[in-house]
């Protein structure tokens, strides 16, 4: 009941959004699970470029900005309800592709216990990711 609610409670942009994220994250799911990278790497991510010369997130208008993070929460929240595995790689390409703008998607790397973790993520300096080091970003 409270997932009704919950639902009930967006705006119209908003549940619009979120059914364009919930259908876009079952096809990027299954492209990225099935298909070759060669295929879809450059077509999804964008081109890979120096990481000293990636967008700052800091250049974006204060509009912007609040528009990106809410277009991560409506993700998130959509991802949250998918019976499929939506990992981060698919929620950066999600939010990447919903938002239209130059945003980086970054891709990280961290060693633990001879075992190395990836993580990709779209703005620099959430979710703990300062222990990830930067090894790619794309736009």
């Amino acid at each position: 009941m409270k997932k009704l609610q919950t639902f009930f409670n967006l705006s119209v942009a908003e549940k619009t959004m979120f059914f364009k994220a919930y259908f876009l994250s079952a096809f990027v799911r299954f492209v990225t699970r099935y298909l070759p990278m060669r295929w879809w790497y450059k077509k999804l991510m964008g081109p890979r470029v120096e990481i000293s010369n990636s967008v700052s997130f800091t250049k974006f208008t204060i509009n912007e900005k609040n528009r990106m993070l809410k277009t991560i929460q409506i993700v998130r929240l959509a991802c949250r309800y998918t019976p499929w595995k939506t990992k981060c790689l698919v929620e950066s390409i999600l939010v990447k592709k919903l938002v239209n703008k130059n945003l980086p998607i970054y891709l990280g790397l961290n060693k633990t216990k001879n075992r190395y973790n990836a993580h990709a993520w779209v703005i620099p300096g959430k979710q703990n990711n300062s222990m990830y080091k930067v090894v790619s970003v794309h736009i």
